[in-house]
């Protein structure tokens, strides 16, 4: 079984080391620093709320208070989890809702070509279009102008050009 640290008084019950957890001395007077998942921990290993008050130096009140705010911490991650898309959506909607034409206008210059890259990027994506594309065709490009440049210029006289 893996030790939990956690701070307590320099007084070590026998409850403490049976539940397994290690304490560190504090310098607060009867305070026992423990986080809300070491309390998880010893209420899932079966201990009543009055046995972790004790470990924890704390009223069996202040446990129980800890132990349920993290349960509605835990339950609106899962329901985030669940709606994260609705969410998300949601967000976006209000973000681009709350941009005004003076906001745009207010905008630095590299703002805006970095919002214009992702936005085409976005419309792309969505016209089920690759994002890579354009990419590839500047690397294309690029090529051409390196290996263009390495070629030596063909000269041409007027009579070859109308023939």
């Amino acid at each position: 079984m893996s030790e939990k640290r956690i701070e307590s008084s320099p007084a070590v019950s026998d409850e403490v080391a049976e539940a397994g957890v290690v304490t560190v001395p504090t310098r607060r007077r009867n305070k026992t620093r423990v986080s809300d998942a070491e309390l998880v921990h010893l209420r899932e290993k079966g201990l009543s709320l009055s046995q972790i008050g004790k470990i924890a130096e704390m009223t069996k009140q202040a446990v129980s208070s800890r132990l349920k705010s993290r349960g509605e911490m835990l339950e609106r991650v899962e329901e985030f989890k669940e709606d994260e898309v609705v969410i998300n959506y949601d967000l976006r909607r209000r973000i681009l809702e709350s941009i005004s034409d003076k906001n745009i206008d207010e905008a630095k210059l590299q703002a805006k070509a970095i919002v214009y890259g992702i936005l085409v990027d976005k419309q792309r994506l969505i016209s089920g279009e690759s994002t890579q594309n354009i990419a590839s065709w500047t690397s294309i490009v690029s090529q051409s102008h390196k290996s263009h440049k390495k070629v030596a210029p063909v000269e041409t006289t007027a009579e070859e050009v109308a023939e």
